[in-house]
């Protein structure tokens, strides 16, 4: 979105040309918003047959719960071990390729930018923007491993976003 502030030459408040109005006017503020659920985990298991080189889905056990709790995000398992076993013997396993209910984490997200047009002469402007990524700063894991012949199976080991980022433009338009 975009949001121009009413304030200076040609808007609502401040409607002048001299040096009030030209420091007034002309600022918008923009955003973007992004706001996720987290994505479907595919679970896979090591392949055990001889004609395939994918990987195969594991067995999944019935009566167990598929996910734990989790109070830390990067210690605790976020996929239940024991709902899950690599398939035996040269067969298919049982799973489905996705559950509902077994998630990467939600991606959360806020950008912001700030930007001043000011009109110099007729046919010069001069263009100020401060852009800021990840303005909060939120921390958004990666999806658990799903391989469960892994060890870190069911575990997150890395964070999917960037940090906090900021830059600042200046343009001048003749």
């Amino acid at each position: 979105y975009t949001y121009a502030f009413p304030f200076g030459s040609g808007k609502r408040f401040l409607n002048t040309k001299n040096f009030a109005g030209k420091i007034a006017g002309g600022w918008e503020l923009t955003g973007i918003q992004q706001y996720q659920t987290g994505r479907p985990i595919a679970l896979t298991a090591n392949n055990t047959l001889p004609l395939f080189n994918g990987a195969l889905r594991p067995d999944a056990v019935s009566g167990v719960s598929k996910t734990l709790p989790v109070t830390d995000p990067l210690a605790d398992r976020w996929i239940n071990p024991a709902a899950f076993t690599a398939p035996t013997g040269l067969r298919f396993g049982t799973a489905a390729r996705t559950y509902s209910d077994v998630r990467a984490p939600n991606f959360l997200n806020e950008s912001f930018g700030l930007i001043k047009r000011t009109s110099l002469t007729e046919k010069l402007t001069l263009t100020f923007r401060a852009e800021f990524f990840n303005a909060f700063n939120r921390v958004v894991f990666a999806a658990p491993a799903g391989n469960v012949s892994a060890a870190n199976f069911g575990r997150v080991s890395s964070q999917s976003n960037s940090p906090r980022q900021g830059q600042l433009a200046l343009r001048l338009d003749f």
